[in-house]
């Protein structure tokens, strides 16, 4: 299973994240709300606002996570229990610029 993620633009205000999942083996059936968050450099996590995207269900999943802002500095995403991979983490140095 691959899991890309992108950061986006702001343009409502959001930090939004572009998730594109992709595997050959197993349906893709995990609420993407339920299992990933959003923290921050003093260590603060928080859950997304929404997903918007496919829905549960199938091999193929891509979506847009949608969080709160937060104080500019590396930010880490984490998805949980996607295929076998118990956690997966993506960072980036600073979102807010």
């Amino acid at each position: 299973m691959t899991v890309a993620v992108t950061p986006q633009a702001k343009p409502d205000g959001t930090w939004d994240f572009a998730v594109q999942i992709d595997n050959h083996s197993v349906n893709v059936t995990q609420d993407m709300v339920a299992v990933s968050s959003l923290t921050d450099s003093a260590g603060q996590e928080q859950k997304p606002t929404a997903w918007t995207g496919d829905p549960p269900g199938g091999h193929h999943r891509s979506g847009v996570l949608k969080f709160r802002p937060i104080a500019s500095g590396p930010v880490r995403l984490t998805v949980r229990e996607l295929g076998s991979v118990a956690e997966r983490t993506f960072e980036w140095d600073d979102l807010a610029s």
